[in-house]
Parts: C-alpha cells; structure tokens; sequence
C-alpha cells in the first residue's frame, strides 16, 4: 500500500519486453522485410496513446493479453513452418493465458489464422486446424467463466461509465459510438489531447445527420472496403485494416455496449494495425526495403 513503484516498474518492463516480442513477431510474418517490422515495432512502443495502458497499473490487463497474443502468434507460425503440433500447443497455451488476462482476446481468434493466410503458404487444411483449436480453447475459458460467474443475468452498464446507454434512440446511440470510434482514429494520427476517462457526458451524444458521424463512418467504410477488396491480394495494408477492423470490433458499442463508452487504452492492441500500416508505407514510398536489400 502507498508504494505504487514496484507496480509501474512491472508495467515498463512487460511494455518492453512486448516491444521485442512484436518485432520479433512481425519478423516471422514478414518474411524477407527486416525494416518494416523494426519501424511497426518501435512506432507501436513509442506511440503517445499508449500512455494510459503503461502509466496505470490496472492496464496490466492489456499489456499481459497483447503480450500472450504475440506469443501465441509465434508458436503458430512455428507450427506452420514446421508442422510440429508442439508449437500449436503452446500457442494454445498461450492465448488461454491472453484470455485470461482480458476477454477481448477473443478477436485473436479470428485474427491468428489470417495472418497465416496472408503472410504463409499454410494450406487451408492447416489454417483450419489452428482455428479449430483456438476455438476450442475459447470453448473451455468461456465454460471456466461461466462456471465462476455462474448463471446470473449481466447487470446493465451504469449510465455513469457509459452514457450510450441512456439513449433510447438507436440510431442516434450507434452514430454516437462512430463519433466516439472517430475519435480513436484521430488520436492514433494526432494523438492530442490524451484522455484517461471519457465517460458521462464529456462527449455529446450526435445525430445520424452530424459530420462527426458522417466523416468517420465514410472514412470506417472506406477502409473496410479497400481491406476487403485487396484481400485476395494478401496487401499487408488490407491485413492491417482489417486486424484494426477486428480487434477494435469488441471496444467499438456497436456491436454491444460494454462497461464504458470511451478509453483509449482500448486501442492499445488494435494500434497495432495502424502502426504496421504507416510502416509499410514508409517503407514502399522511401524504398526502404529496396535500399536495405543493395546494401
């Protein structure tokens, strides 16, 4: 108690550890590239919006999750490579401690196995086995959850740390939660002015007919549109979109309204996509990669 050091020294040391892991990660997926995953590796450590996640203990949660996930991701792609079902174990055993550390692991789920889509040749047959097993392992955390938190109706989120749910209107609740989705977007370009809570009533609720709405639900749209379409083309930027797209998809009320509408510790393994992102375009518009080749 009072001695919060021992806490945030644990936090800065996981933050780095994740840093040498991630690069060694986006290593293994992209293979022959050696800048790309330096410069998404050191923009995901050194981007501001991560600053709530490391400077408060609580957001252990999702330093540790991200961490198992990068893990995870390893072990499979090892298994890939080498068809050894050992490192599909551990990859298991990994992602089981992801989401025990927080449940929006869950979206790895899907996540995992398009990164051996878009980055091996693993044959579908083995994509679909690593899924299989991923899901097998969320079958058993959520049977753990559900035996630990038993049989009790969820209690509606309190109006207090989200406010989308007093709006009755549904149009308006779910342009408010693109505004807020907007948001984000904005922070991981301009990341200013940082937030560590942005609950009642600090951001207005908007109408369907407001450009806060309009612009990023037409910018959202466009992204997806152009992942989906370069999909087939295995783009590292539509991987990012789409990884983006994903992972925020939990954090985002629009799908379900979760325990708060606004935290930008949220983003922090979704960040992830956009950082890969900028790196590949550096890396293609200064022909990085070109000029660490000839050297």
């Amino acid at each position: 108690p009072h001695r919060p050091s021992l806490g945030h020294a644990v936090n800065i040391l996981l933050y780095g550890l994740t840093g040498f892991l991630l690069f060694s990660m986006l290593a293994q997926y992209l293979k022959g590239q050696c800048l790309v995953p330096f410069i998404g590796a050191v923009l995901f450590i050194a981007h501001p919006l991560h600053t709530e996640v490391v400077a408060n203990i609580k957001g252990r949660d999702e330093i540790l999750c991200f961490l198992f996930v990068v893990l995870a991701a390893m072990a499979v792609h090892r298994y890939a490579a080498q068809r050894s079902g050992r490192f599909l174990l551990l990859g298991s055993a990994a992602f089981f401690l992801s989401l025990l550390s927080k449940e929006s692991a869950v979206t790895f789920l899907a996540v995992i196995p398009l990164m051996l889509f878009f980055f091996t040749d693993s044959p579908r047959s083995r994509i679909f086995i690593t899924l299989a097993t991923l899901a097998a392992v969320t079958g058993l955390f959520l049977l753990i959850r559900q035996q630990v938190l038993g049989g009790n109706p969820v209690p509606p989120v309190p109006l207090i740390d989200n406010y989308l749910g007093a709006i009755t209107d549904v149009a308006m609740q779910k342009a408010t939660a693109i505004f807020l989705m907007g948001l984000y977007l904005k922070l991981l370009i301009f990341p200013h002015p940082l937030l560590s809570d942005g609950s009642y009533r600090h951001f207005a609720a908007v109408p369907v007919s407001d450009w806060r709405f309009l612009l990023p639900f037409l910018a959202y749209a466009a992204l997806a549109v152009y992942g989906l379409l370069r999909l087939k083309k295995k783009d590292t930027i539509s991987f990012s979109i789409l990884y983006f797209l994903i992972t925020a998809s939990v954090a985002s009320n629009i799908l379900f309204l979760i325990g708060t509408n606004y935290g930008e510790r949220l983003m922090y393994a979704p960040s992830l996509g956009f950082c890969l992102a900028i790196a590949v375009l550096l890396a293609r518009g200064f022909r990085l990669e070109e000029s660490a080749a000839t050297a």
